[in-house]
């Protein structure tokens, strides 16, 4: 099944990915990429990235290896999360923010508040609370947005 690309529609990948899109006789070409690097998120437009699909299997297969294990971290982050309480959860979160995006303990928190209890399932206020909990168990530090895992 095809599905067509929208004019002005992106696709969100990371950022290592990126020299693997164009084929060489495409390296040339004047491409615009929007590098996030915090999060080592790179847009690219959603053309490019099904014209290098369609014409490379390989980095066809390769996209499909990131998504397949992507959605296995998806589904073990979403059982998580049906079967422990907001501070384990947002544990979880901050965890997974400081290992896979941030590479390091310490990192000022990249949503506002309402986001990451969304995030977590849960109300603004109970993310209050849970970072509360965190501090106080001394699993966390928190001062001014920057949280540290301890």
């Amino acid at each position: 099944m095809e599905y067509p690309a929208l004019p002005g529609e992106w696709v969100y990948l990371n950022r290592h990915l990126v020299p693997s899109l164009l084929r060489p006789q495409e390296a040339n070409q004047r491409v615009t990429l929007t590098v996030h690097q915090a999060a080592e998120i790179v847009e690219i437009p959603s053309a490019l990235l099904l014209n290098a699909a369609q014409s490379n299997p390989e980095f066809a297969m390769r996209i499909a290896q990131i998504c397949a294990k992507q959605s296995e971290r998806q589904l073990e982050m979403l059982s998580y999360f049906l079967h422990n309480p907001v501070p384990q959860r947002l544990l979880y979160l901050l965890r997974f923010l400081a290992l896979h995006i941030y590479h390091e303990p310490s990192f000022r928190l990249p949503y506002p508040q309402p986001l990451m209890a969304q995030m977590v399932g849960c109300s603004r206020e109970a993310l209050s609370r849970a970072l509360g909990t965190l501090a106080k168990e001394g699993a966390i530090s928190i001062q001014k947005r920057v949280i540290t895992l301890l």
